[in-house]
């Protein structure tokens, strides 16, 4: 698929999970600074997102897909959605995360991820869409907010990296 800015998204490959890692760690580091406690950001390791994509992009994922975008034959962006992980939910998609390069940031690449990601739940079956956003992270709701996505009401606070991460719940539909 490519949306017109040289950017082409494509299911990403078992070759692809380093350049997948990269991408990962670098927007983490970007998007998440001032965040995320800065000691957390400055240890993440591109070895460990590694091993996190790798089963993912192998198929034991539990149904769900990682794509890439590419732009001028470099992985600057990956996004990766399957079925919804919340009960009341169950039978809708959900896109787990959408995360582009800092330095491919404002060329098209995660709009075309986004796209990627709701075509392809759609074609599952799937009415709906969800996805979970950073509370308080106000480039990624604009980014959300210009393709449709608006909050339910729905709120979380997510402990697992051992500090609080508030969340609010964006939903969309898909046909």
């Amino acid at each position: 698929m490519n949306d017109g800015h040289d950017v082409t998204v494509r299911r990403a490959a078992a070759a692809d999970v380093r350049a997948v890692a990269e991408v990962y760690t670098a927007s983490w580091k970007a998007g998440y600074a001032g965040h995320f406690p800065a000691d957390y950001l400055d240890a993440l390791d591109v070895a460990r997102a590694e091993a996190r994509f790798a089963e993912s992009i192998g198929g034991g994922g539990g149904g769900d897909q990682v794509w890439a975008a590419v732009r001028a034959e470099e992985i600057v962006g990956v996004t990766r959605f399957g079925p919804c992980r919340d009960t009341d939910h169950a039978d809708w998609g959900e896109v787990y995360i959408v995360y582009v390069h800092p330095a491919a940031w404002g060329t098209g690449a995660g709009r075309a991820l986004l796209a990627t990601a709701r075509r392809e739940l759609a074609a599952r079956g799937y009415t709906h869409a969800q996805l979970w956003l950073l509370d308080g992270n106000e480039r990624a709701e604009r980014f959300y907010a210009a393709d449709g996505w608006v909050h339910d009401g729905a709120t979380k606070v997510d402990n697992r990296l051992g500090f609080a991460i508030p969340e609010v719940r964006l939903v969309r539909r898909l046909t």
